[in-house]
């Protein structure tokens, strides 16, 4: 599974670019998927290093609630703490 998150700024059309983004997220249950895997004894790390870095893209209800999900489950998120770290440092920005 490969989900492209590729979003560039100083593109003549990037507000575009980044609606269809948005809609293409809204596809997936980020929140349910999360979940699943925070039920497992090993999460897939590819799996939900791509999923942490979507929760950027959601709307702010739908993210706050899955940063407060990361909080809750990050020992079961150790294996990719750099990129939740780095994602929480982002939505901390916000």
């Amino acid at each position: 599974m490969k989900l492209r998150l590729a979003y560039d700024p100083y593109s003549s059309t990037a507000d575009d670019d980044y609606q269809a983004l948005v809609d293409e997220l809204r596809k997936f249950d980020i929140l349910g998927m999360l979940a699943r895997e925070f039920t497992k004894s090993r999460i897939d790390e590819m799996l939900v290093r791509q999923l942490v870095k979507s929760i950027r893209f959601l709307h702010r209800e739908v993210r706050d609630q899955a940063v407060e999900s990361l909080l809750e489950n990050m020992e079961v998120l150790y294996p990719i703490f750099s990129t939740v770290t780095i994602v929480l440092k982002h939505y901390c920005l916000i």
